[in-house]
């Protein structure tokens, strides 16, 4: 269940188990039960494996680092990166890509992505696009955008065709969301090419949609 390491002890990863009191066997025991909550998810993790991450540097399978990442940021109260917990330069999975379609019923429109700390929330639908963040907030980290009438605004009753992607926020700067756009130099990607060059794996993160009227507490 691990990927390697660089040798050199996780300093991080100890640092922040212990401002939070935890024991490697403690966060064990955590990242267990958040992989018994991903449907499908079957592999077993010891509770001695995370001293394999602090002593060696190792650093595990995907979805493991992020979900390690999601646990530390809602523990710590803190918006933590990748490489604030993780080795730099070590490996990690961009999550894919998937698509949609659905019929918006009034005139707004929220589309929820449910995604990790250290990744970026991608989607296009109909004419607009919008990117952000897997932010930490309450229960779930996520990516929220609401349609209205104005700009991308998704009418009522026509069918809308929804594109996501979730990728690593230090990889944004290489993908675009305008398919139209020619890569220039291989500096710029779409999605597509950066998912073709790119391993992809299961991590934690989901899509919803909801439409209607947006009475109080709209984004």
């Amino acid at each position: 269940m691990t990927d390697g390491g660089t040798g050199t002890p996780n300093a991080s990863l100890k640092d922040l188990l212990e401002q939070l009191g935890w024991r490697p066997e403690t966060l064990a025991r955590r990242i267990k039960a958040a992989l018994s909550a991903i449907p499908g998810e079957n592999r077993q993790l010891h509770d001695k494996t995370p001293y394999r991450w602090i002593n060696r540097g190792e650093v595990p399978h995907a979805p493991v680092p992020e979900i390690v990442l999601w646990l530390l940021a809602e523990a710590t109260g803190r918006d933590l990166t990748f490489d604030q917990v993780w080795p730099r330069g070590a490996t990690y999975f961009v999550t894919g890509k998937m698509h949609l379609r659905f019929t918006p019923t009034g005139r707004n429109t929220a589309i929820v992505i449910q995604c990790t700390p250290g990744f970026n929330a991608r989607q296009k639908a109909g004419n607009s696009s919008a990117s952000g963040d897997c932010q930490r907030v309450p229960h779930l980290p996520g990516h929220v955008t609401l349609s209205e009438p104005g700009s991308g605004y998704l009418p009522p009753g026509e069918p809308v065709d929804l594109e996501a992607a979730v990728v690593p926020t230090r990889d944004l700067s290489q993908v675009t969301l305008d398919e139209s756009v020619q890569p220039e130099d291989g500096k710029r990607m779409t999605i597509d090419q950066y998912l073709a060059k790119n391993p992809v794996g299961k991590a934690t993160w989901s899509i919803a949609v909801y439409s209607g009227t947006c009475k109080a507490d709209c984004p």
